[in-house]
């Protein structure tokens, strides 16, 4: 029997020193299925999870697809239409259900298919072009999840879906893409002179592409719903904190690029307490508390977004759960300047955060069992 990833929690360990983080890094290279170039091997993991830890039924049914977004590409031909109907109709996701059994298939007409049959929908989103890296000289990738929940049943007339978006930047966004405008050659390789050009947008980039994304995949099933005279869908999607996470920046102290655990974390808890609220203690002014987090299912639906996210990290990280706690206690808090509390907070754990919510997660992926299944 697969352990679960909550066995695997302990109290801080790592904390803001080289040794820290050479530690990490040891610990990290022996880690066969945590990286964004590990999609089949993730996808692997997801599905051993599912199978051995989930119970709800929903979450047991849900399925996991893999999908790559160029970001600069979207953002820079936003404005050439046929352009980016092409690309999206061309988008293609990866799959599995079972061990090593990989499929690969035209992105919206899976999506479209899933929906019809009433079946949840994450999606592990790589952003390939993120934002350009000087000390890489190069594009950056940046993992996310997105979550397709069903509204209604299939009794109803129409099939609705609601999206939901989770970047780990959280309020911190971006909005702009960097494009290649000229490189200088001296002179030779490697003393190119890259100089960029900034195209910026009004709102966040992730944003406008998950919106394109919900435009263009609606225009898709309209056209094959009308064609094969089907029942009608929808996906509904926003980009506003209803149906997206816009809390603390959760990476503010990553400095090892592992924006591809939090897709992962998130689907472990959305499926392990799908619909199962969980207790916390807490301690105030010298005093014993318990909270009832309710589960993941109600928060999502209710576009609780923050406090979603937020419940899978206190179960991660005891200081997190003592500064954020009140985000749960409070309904009459102020959102911006709790925000900026907790980015104030994780600004000044640096690495150390990110380092101790990886590694329950890196043991948990490398336990006998796991390999074993995946």
């Amino acid at each position: 029997m697969i352990t679960p990833l909550e066995d695997f929690k302990s109290d801080d360990f790592y904390d803001n020193t080289s040794r820290s983080t050479r530690n990490f890094n040891r610990i990290s290279r022996e880690i066969v299925y945590n990286d964004c170039d590990k999609e089949n091997e993730i996808l692997n993991v997801m599905n051993a999870t599912r199978k051995h830890l989930f119970t709800n039924e929903d979450a047991k049914q849900m399925y996991v697809l893999a999908l790559n977004l160029n970001a600069k590409n979207i953002v820079a031909n936003r404005n050439r239409k046929g352009y980016i109907k092409k690309l999206f109709k061309n988008l293609k996701t990866t799959f599995c259900q079972e061990k090593d059994k990989y499929f690969v298939s035209p992105a919206f007409e899976y999506i479209h298919y899933l929906m019809r049959e009433n079946t949840i929908i994450y999606l592990t989103i790589n952003l390939h072009d993120y934002i350009f890296c000087d000390e890489e000289n190069d594009h950056t990738i940046h993992s996310c999840a997105c979550i397709l929940h069903p509204e209604t049943t299939r009794r109803d007339d129409n099939i609705k879906y609601n999206m939901f978006f989770i970047n780990s930047h959280g309020n911190d966004t971006t909005k702009f893409v960097s494009v290649i405008n000229k490189t200088n050659r001296k002179t030779g390789p490697k003393s190119n002179k890259i100089k960029l050009k900034n195209i910026h947008i009004s709102s966040p980039i992730e944003i406008y592409i998950m919106r394109q994304f919900k435009n263009e995949f609606n225009k898709y099933i309209k056209e094959v719903d009308l064609e094969y005279e089907i029942k009608p869908c929808k996906l509904n999607f926003s980009g506003t904190k209803k149906d997206v996470y816009f809390g603390a920046n959760l990476q503010i102290g990553d400095i090892e690029g592992l924006c591809y655990i939090y897709p992962q974390l998130i689907y472990y808890y959305f499926g392990r307490y799908y619909d199962t609220p969980r207790r916390y203690d807490y301690e105030r002014k010298g005093r014993e508390y318990t909270i009832e987090i309710p589960s993941m299912k109600e928060m999502l639906l209710q576009n609780r977004m923050i406090e979603f996210i937020y419940s899978i990290f206190i179960d991660l990280n005891v200081d997190f759960k003592n500064e954020v706690i009140d985000y749960f206690n409070t309904k009459t808090i102020n959102t911006k300047k709790h925000i900026k509390k907790i980015d104030e907070f994780l600004e000044n754990k640096e690495f150390s955060f990110i380092y101790n919510i990886s590694i329950p997660l890196f043991n948990y992926t490398n336990q006998k069992k796991m390999i074993e299944f995946v």
